[in-house]
């Protein structure tokens, strides 16, 4: 996948075109008498995506002699409310701004989700001294409420947890973006067509797990570590300085294989395929059932292979702490199969950073 110089991350195939107008173009004529603002107006090219957001929030910065200007548009790019330097500010009969000639960022993104917060925007419509380097994407860390929810796996509060050293975030819902930097003079059209495209990955897991014909599996728990927590705008940058984990269920679709998704912005893999804790580890809980009695069967699986075969990350500059994410999917498969007996988890195939640890029962620890 390539990143142009303008768009952080790549668009999804084109299926249908829907592009959608919201003004006229008007062109000015050079002069002694130039204005020194011109009329903008925006246009959305969504490339076929169907499952758009409702509303998308621009930032737009003037690179000398600096203008914050900040907009709400819906999904065809007609603005709904604006901000110039923290004041607001009315667009015209055709939903034109009009704004003060020059180079301009841009950085526009979808903000009205529960499942992720934006830092820094609000900084950058209050404070023309605020960067729009500062604007980020960040994944909610889940609460301790929120993390007993998802041990209590099998009825009990308790929960044995093999890669503590990860704090917990929420899967986020899909975002988009697009970056730009656009020239705003009044003897050209000044239309922004924005090319929103996907920024967070939507990764599925697929494993085997068999069982003994007495045994019957009740439910599977997951969570995936090295995920990072925040996400740059302007850059579209990741760091693996600080990573977390997320949770997830799994269900079977077809005779043993079990598949979970989630959205993430991105994922590091282990840095030695033997480690079964620590970044890109897949932790399960197995719930299963034998006559009347119910055992939680823990595992833990390295999926360093499979995540450097999907590619899911590249670096982003020299310093090597600074990654942006090259696919907006991927389906990550664990090579080898779980086999859940009576008493215990054994594996088959390519074992190598699979851990199976013991079962839970009568065992405390502390989240």
């Amino acid at each position: 996948m390539n990143n142009g110089s303008n768009i952080i991350m790549r668009a999804a195939a084109v299926l249908i075109l829907a592009m959608s107008m919201a003004c006229s173009k008007v062109r000015y004529t050079v002069s002694e008498d130039m204005p020194t603002e011109t009329f903008v107006c925006y246009q959305l090219d969504w490339a076929g995506q169907t499952d758009v957001p409702s509303e998308m929030t621009v930032a737009m910065s003037r690179i000398i002699n600096t203008v914050h200007f900040s907009c709400i548009l819906d999904s065809l790019g007609v603005v709904k409310s604006a901000l110039k330097d923290s004041v607001s500010v009315q667009t015209d009969s055709m939903n034109r701004l009009n704004m003060p000639n020059g180079e301009y960022y841009i950085v526009a993104f979808n903000s009205k989700e529960t499942a992720y917060s934006v830092s820094g925007y609000d900084e950058f419509t209050s404070m023309k001294s605020a960067s729009m380097r500062d604007i980020y994407i960040n994944a909610p860390i889940m609460s301790d409420e929120e993390i007993r929810e998802i041990a209590e796996i099998g009825g009990g509060s308790n929960v044995s947890d093999f890669n503590p050293s990860f704090d917990y975030i929420r899967t986020i819902s899909p975002a988009y973006l697009d970056v730009q930097k656009v020239n705003i003079h009044p003897d050209i059209d000044t239309v922004v067509t924005l090319r929103p495209a996907a920024v967070a990955q939507n990764l599925k897991f697929r494993v085997e797990i068999g069982s003994d014909p007495e045994v019957e599996i009740l439910k599977v728990n997951a969570d995936i570590s090295g995920v990072p927590g925040s996400i740059q705008l302007l850059t579209g940058h990741i760091s693996d300085t600080l990573t977390y984990r997320v949770p997830f269920e799994m269900t079977r679709t077809e005779g043993t294989t079990y598949e979970g998704s989630v959205y993430t912005l991105g994922l590091f893999p282990s840095t030695d395929a033997t480690y079964t804790t620590g970044p890109g580890i897949l932790q399960l809980a197995i719930l299963a059932k034998f006559g009347e009695s119910e055992k939680v069967f823990r595992a833990g699986i390295n999926l360093q292979q499979s995540i450097r075969e999907a590619q899911l990350i590249e670096k982003a500059s020299e310093n090597e702490r600074l990654y942006r994410i090259r696919t907006d999917n991927a389906v990550l498969d664990v090579k080898s199969r779980l086999m859940i007996r009576k008493d215990n988890v054994t594996t088959e195939g390519d074992s190598e950073g699979v851990e199976v640890w013991f079962k839970h029962e009568d065992i405390e620890f502390e989240i």
